[in-house]
């Protein structure tokens, strides 16, 4: 914010400075804006420099300030989906252990994997089988989940 500061007021220094030396180019703005905006003197000296410095300042930092948000939203989706799968994979209990909510993948009739789902996409499913997590596409597959019962 420091820097932003630091930098219009450079930037206005020089932009007054360089109006001083072309005087008269800058009297023949004045004059047009004077006739533009109802006879104001000061709007010249004023208006200019102000508009031009601030589109100077404040486009780099709009920029920096869009990126920033863009990779601050990236990192925080990345991490919030590694605790979900983290969480997946910790309170996971083995397929073949009667409480256990195991699923099966399948493809036409045959087993391809059995293990819990951790994450679901168009294009492919994971699914951590007790040691490692399987990427499988997901290309007429089948899937089936068993249901935990409860005895009375």
């Amino acid at each position: 914010m420091a820097f932003a500061v630091v930098a219009f007021v450079f930037l206005y220094s020089v932009l007054l400075y360089g109006m001083h030396v072309m005087r008269r180019q800058v009297e023949s703005w004045k004059r047009r804006l004077r006739v533009k905006y109802n006879s104001k003197k000061h709007l010249g000296w004023i208006a200019i420099p102000t508009l031009f410095t601030a589109a100077v300042v404040g486009a780099p930092l709009a920029l920096i300030g869009v990126s920033t948000i863009a990779i601050v939203g990236i990192l925080s989706s990345y991490s919030v989906g590694s605790d979900r799968a983290g969480k997946e994979v910790s309170s996971f209990i083995m397929c073949n252990l009667p409480e256990s909510r195991c699923t099966k993948v399948l493809s036409d009739t045959r087993l391809v994997a059995e293990g819990r789902v951790i994450t679901v996409s168009n294009k492919n499913l994971a699914l951590f089988d007790g040691q490692k997590v399987i990427i499988l596409e997901n290309d007429n597959l089948r899937v089936e989940t068993g249901i935990k019962t409860t005895s009375l």
